[in-house]
């Protein structure tokens, strides 16, 4: 999982954004149509557009793409697939198994805590919420929390929904039902747990 994103765009490049998906195209308009509410509102909104493409200068669309939202409060990345099998072929995927995912999951958190805005002495625990929003599509949201248990948000991409959603299909093959959301937690003494729902 370690290819990062090639392309940069910034979010006005969001109206433009179209997917020949049925169920990406509907959490688009739906992100949009949140967006407008929340400035409306006078919230502070800032949306950037990642786009993870295979590198090759002929491509007609994006494997992937993250869109993260920056509110006054909050960080989210949405990571929307638009090649499904293409993008797990380039991530190799195919074949990882659950335990295999759990650990890169924590390896992920703690490259995240380390590099965390943060004394280390004031870092209790580093968490990540990831939940399902469409069949190609996955919501992540990372926060450090200190010891007065106060969040502060960091930055998620397309390798946290990626890994989440394994564990995700690991479990749900293992267990018979869907699984919709996983939090995932590494805290200072290196303990590390997930929860899924």
């Amino acid at each position: 999982m370690a290819p990062t994103h090639p392309n940069g765009h910034n979010g006005q490049q969001i109206d433009r954004l179209e997917s020949r998906h049925p169920d990406n195209d509907r959490l688009l308009r739906t992100l949009r149509e949140q967006w407008a509410e929340l400035r409306a509102a006078g919230e502070n909104v800032v949306i950037a557009i990642e786009l993870l493409t295979d590198g090759s200068p002929d491509a007609e669309e994006p494997l992937a793409y993250d869109i993260l939202q920056k509110t006054d409060d909050s960080l989210i990345t949405f990571t929307v697939v638009e090649q499904p099998e293409a993008t797990d072929q380039f991530l190799g995927l195919a074949g990882v198994t659950m335990v295999q995912a759990q650990q890169t999951m924590q390896n992920l958190l703690a490259e995240a805590m380390q590099a965390a805005d943060l004394d280390p002495a004031e870092l209790s625990q580093t968490r990540l919420l990831c939940r399902r929003q469409g069949a190609l599509s996955g919501l992540s949201a990372g926060f450090h929390v200190d010891r007065i248990g106060d969040p502060h948000p960091f930055e998620t991409n397309y390798q946290h929904w990626f890994t989440a959603r394994l564990i995700l299909e690991a479990a749900e093959a293992q267990n018979g039902w869907p699984f919709h959301k996983l939090v995932a937690a590494l805290d200072d003494g290196g303990r590390f747990t997930i929860e899924l729902a």
